[in-house]
């Protein structure tokens, strides 16, 4: 489930990296690599991440 993780992390991760590189690189093409890369990641933190986390808590 993608929007626990999103919600955690586009704020933060998405404007830093946006305030980065907005000066060398087109706005909307900069919106849409941080929005899939943003998607990745939360992605990558509910599938594989968070699982893992689970199972050793239940321990």
């Amino acid at each position: 489930m993608l929007p626990y993780p999103l919600y955690l992390i586009h704020q933060h991760i998405g404007f830093i990296i946006f305030n980065q590189l907005q000066d060398y690189v087109n706005k909307y093409v900069l919106v849409s690599a941080v929005t899939l890369l943003m998607l990745g990641i939360a992605y990558i933190l509910s599938d594989w991440v968070e699982p893992r986390i689970m199972r050793f808590f239940k321990r």
